[in-house]
């Protein structure tokens, strides 16, 4: 792994193309307005810089090792690039949401006073050949501040040594990011940590090995592993999902420029990464991978199942919400069961919600995704190629999911030995630049949630995936009449499916064996819910065969994680919806964000101090508009109250003492006040400043406030005059 520190020289404008209110180019920041390079921005400029190092230090098959970083048409590169991110990011976004907690805390750490910490604006406007400004060119660009760091990774692991130290020349060359950056802005100075080349080493490197050919084994080695068959128990695990990046886990939607993300891992998804990472660890290939014995009986006798990994918040794992629950339009947070109590004018709700059995009440919980801005440059004229750009939408750092993984008990324990307790890997969507990243977790199954079915006769089914069903001509065909016979097949007792409230899609997965996609199967979607009613009431017998449905899931190709449904008893009365409130462990003392903190406060003491100083004009009597402009140059100009006092207003030569001057503030009572320090923080307007400033260790600036004050003072009282004359 190579860690690259990047600091800003000069102001930066690291555009998201997109604008913002007044703020015709916006930076790009994540959702608590933190700013970041994005890995796709960064990829780029260190190939540019990689192509300059090439051509001036005359490498030997230079192009080719840049093809092996980088990449190339139909050839995806062997290094991954991840966000730069400024120093201690993580620290930061968690004790913001810890301090958001606190009333106190929550007015200022918004996303604009946030993002104002590290950026400020600029204007441009265009220049005619008269040297007059164009007509409409102004211009609001918002830019970084000088001398913020940032941190960013590349995995570098795959690499050769030539091409690492290509990499490592590329990114000491790279000197320059942003908008105009050949105009003055976007000054950057960058630093990567090799862990065996540096600046002695580097060029040494390229001249002994520059040239060779790098060679790769065809066959490595295939470690067998021997099972113990003996074990026939089928055990389940917990696979949680920690998004550590942007993920974009594509599907087809009907707008082309937009590819939107699903808000689920799906099981093929998962079941690719843990193939991915035992040919990895067991040494194997695509050529051998299907003789070692874990994989055969993995992911070819398909003894491995691998559900969907839902969203999960304190390890409570949320559901699709249940299509039966539905609300009326003006109240969307109560919903009925409209399979007990029918009502008109309805609608069905989305998103994932936790059911609460020992209450009357539903959570919910909303996935945080973000659309992020792309298009293709052409290097030579510099701008954006004509009509390519399109959004990515993604879901966000920091997002869990889980999922259950079911398989004989000698599979999930030698599983376990491989995959170990926790893993990184990428999944989705340009998984070597930006996207991708995640934290996998293997834990034992802790969950021991049942609902006494005993005594009711109505139930209701939910899919909590999409269910595919075959007719008996192997067809795909969503039907309650093939449900029914899927579930006679599990049931032993006499039941009608009554009602149905679904959905139905197209279903398909890439096949990385065949290289394309599966056929396209036709299944109900998730949240599809059917109401089962029974001829007698539910014994002791069938919540246990319930409960193994629920395990083992209906339809087919349920071991990719299809056909995974929930059974719901059914309610009469109206259910609460509410916001699920995560807990935070974090400390509600702030440590990484004072900085951040004190700068917010000092601009709101500045905004509500102007504020006083306009306000209180009408307490005073007027003054002239020369001596209020007069006085306003003097304040700005002396740094102190007491420069200002003993060099201005007490001084009888450079200063107004004894002069027409002084005697306009001394019959105006201005002067009497203009004596004082500043001594209006006990003012109500202030009240929110204060309550958190001893908390941070901030004492606001009197001799800053005293200016501000009068110079919004005097400037308000010049304002008056001008609309009386």
């Amino acid at each position: 792994m190579v860690k690259v520190t990047i600091t800003t020289k000069s102001y930066t404008a690291i555009a998201s193309g997109e604008g913002a209110g007044i703020i015709d180019s916006d930076v790009i920041y994540d959702n608590f307005g933190i700013p970041f390079i994005p890995a796709k921005r960064l990829k780029g400029l260190l190939r540019d810089s990689a192509l300059e190092i090439v051509n001036l230090v005359q490498i030997r098959n230079g192009n080719n090792l840049i093809e092996d970083i980088f990449g190339a048409e139909q050839k995806q590169g062997k290094a991954i690039f991840e966000n730069a991110y400024v120093e201690k990011y993580q620290s930061i976004k968690t004790e913001i949401l810890a301090l958001k907690t606190d009333k106190n805390f929550k007015n200022f750490l918004t996303r604009s006073n946030i993002l104002s910490f590290y950026t400020t604006t600029r204007q441009q406007t265009a220049i005619d050949d008269n040297g007059i400004a164009k007509e409409h060119s102004l211009r609001t660009i918002r830019v970084l501040k000088p001398n913020i760091k940032f941190e960013a990774i590349i995995d570098d692991s795959d690499l050769s040594e030539p091409a690492k130290a290509v990499l490592y020349l590329a990114i000491k060359n790279f000197r320059r990011l942003g908008l105009n950056r050949n105009v003055g802005f976007g000054l950057i100075e960058c630093n990567p940590v090799f862990e065996n080349i540096d600046n002695k080493n580097v060029l040494n490197i390229l001249q002994t090995t520059g040239c060779q050919e790098e060679t790769h084994p065809n066959v490595t080695e295939n470690k067998l592993i021997k099972f113990n068959y003996k074990s026939d128990n089928f055990s389940t695990k917990f696979l949680k999902v920690t998004t550590l990046s942007p993920v974009l886990l594509s599907y087809v939607t009907g707008d082309i420029n937009t590819t939107e993300t699903r808000l689920c891992i799906p099981g093929t998804t998962l079941r690719g990464v843990i193939a991915k990472k035992i040919i990895k660890e067991l040494g194997l290939n695509e050529s051998n991978a299907h003789e070692n014995p874990l994989f055969k009986a993995c992911f070819i006798e398909n003894k491995l199942k691998i559900n969907f990994a839902y969203p999960s918040i304190d390890n409570k794992i949320f559901i699709p919400f249940p299509q039966n629950f539905q609300s009326e339009k003006n109240y969307r947070n109560i919903c009925f069961d409209i399979f007990n109590k029918e009502k008109e004018g309805t609608k069905t709700n989305a998103g994932f919600v936790l059911i609460d059995g020992s209450s009357d009440q539903i959570f919910k919980t909303n996935i945080l995704t973000r659309a992020y801005f792309h298009g293709t440059r052409d290097d030579r004229k510099g701008k954006n190629t004509d009509g390519a750009i399109f959004y990515y939408d993604t879901i966000e750092p920091g997002t869990e999911f889980v999922a259950t993984i079911s398989a004989p008990d000698y599979i999930l324990n030698e599983l376990q030995n491989i995959l170990g307790y926790s893993f990184e890997d990428r999944i989705g969507r340009s998984k070597t630049s930006q996207y991708g990243k995640a934290k996998f977790e293997l834990t034992d199954n802790d969950d021991n949630e049942t609902i006494d079915y005993i005594g009711e006769d109505t139930i209701t089914l939910v899919a909590l995936s999409p269910m595919i069903l075959f007719n008996m001509n192997g067809m795909s065909e969503p039907s309650v009449e093939l449900l029914k016979d899927y579930l006679k097949n599990k049931i032993p007792a006499e039941f009608e499916i009554k009602n149905q409230v679904c959905r139905v899609t197209k279903i398909d997965y890439f096949n990385s064996q065949w290289g394309c996609k599966s056929q396209t199967y036709r299944a109900y979607n998730e949240g599809s819910a059917f109401q089962i009613v029974f001829s007698a009431f539910i014994d002791n017998d069938l919540p246990n065969i319930l409960l193994e449905i629920e395990k083992k899931g209906i339809g087919e190709f349920t071991y990719l994680g299809y056909g995974k449904i929930k059974f719901l008893k059914t309610f009469d009365s109206q259910r609460g919806i509410h916001e699920y409130k995560r807990k935070t462990n974090g400390s509600n003392q702030p440590k990484y964000t004072i900085e951040i903190l004190h700068k917010i406060l000092d601009e709101k003491y500045k905004i509500i101090t102007e504020h006083l100083g306009r306000e209180n004009v009408k307490k005073y009597k007027k003054i002239s508009s020369s001596l209020c402009g007069r006085l306003i140059d003097v304040l700005q100009k002396f740094e102190s109250r007491s420069d200002f006092i003993n060099r201005f207003i007490k001084d009888e030569n450079e200063g107004i003492k004894g002069k027409e001057a002084e005697k306009q503030l001394d019959e105006a009572f201005i002067l009497e006040s203009l004596n004082r320090e500043y001594d209006y923080l006990y003012n109500n307007a202030y009240q929110s400043c204060n309550s958190i400033k001893s908390k941070i260790g901030y004492e606001p600036d009197k001799e800053k406030l005293y200016k501000y004050y009068w110079i919004s003072f005097f400037k308000q009282m010049r304002l008056e005059n001008k609309k009386k004359n």
